[in-house]
Order: C-alpha cells, then structure tokens, then sequence
C-alpha cells in the first residue's frame, strides 16, 4: 500500500504567483526557475527569493496558493455575514446571532467610511 505525504503549500502573493507562473512556462527545471528568480529584476518574487528563500524553494516544488488581498479578506468577512444574516432570516432579526451577524456588517461598513477606504461589493458598487 502506497502511503502519499500531504505536504502544505505555502501562502504567496498574487504578484508573486503571477511571476512565478511567467517563469514556469519558460522553464521546466525546478533549479532553472530558482535562479531566474532570484536574478531577475524588482519585483516580487525577487523580493520573496532574497527575503524567504525556503518560501521560495517550496512554491517551486510543492506548489503554492495565493494569498488575498485585506481588500478580499475584508469582503469575505463582510460577505460571510451577509450570508449568516441571511441564513438566519428576517424573521428572526432580534435573535442575538441575528444581530450579531448584522453587528459585523455595520462594523465593516463603519471603518471602511471612517478610514475613507472602498471595497469592491462593500461600499463601492461593481460595474458591469
């Protein structure tokens, strides 16, 4: 019986993964990408080579995920709430996980006007 290792993949930038995605289709060693990155020009992945090294070797080898941008963790927090309130129900807005839910919606919206940012979705409309 084969055993496989599941072995974790580390979090990288999304400039980061968008350059080292560029060098994978350029090159198909592993050692042929590592050098590239770290010679190449300012960017992320220069910066993520000289930084943390292992991060590096480890996307390269085992794959990696991107991280999100605060903008995006903020809109899945804030969508997430919007999901539970509505889960909930109207019926039951003065339940305490109703109201809790609604707490964070308000939370959201508050320090994002009082802190002057936008958010796509958030408080800032999509366009199409």
């Amino acid at each position: 019986m084969t055993k496989y290792i599941k072995v974790a993949q580390p979090s990288i930038s999304k400039e980061a993964a968008g350059e080292l995605e560029s060098l994978q289709l350029h090159y198909s060693e592993k050692s042929e990408i590592l050098k590239a990155a770290h010679e190449g020009k300012v960017g992320a992945l220069k910066r993520l080579a000289e930084e943390d090294p292992d991060t590096l070797m480890s996307a390269i080898v085992n794959g990696f995920t991107v991280k999100k941008t605060p903008h995006e963790e903020i809109a899945d927090y804030y969508f997430e709430a919007q999901k539970n309130m509505s889960i909930i129900g109207e019926d039951y807005e003065g339940t305490v996980n109703y109201q809790y839910e609604l707490g964070k919606t308000e939370a959201v919206e508050f320090v994002l006007k009082e802190l002057g940012l936008q958010v796509l979705g958030v408080n800032l409309d999509i366009v199409e």
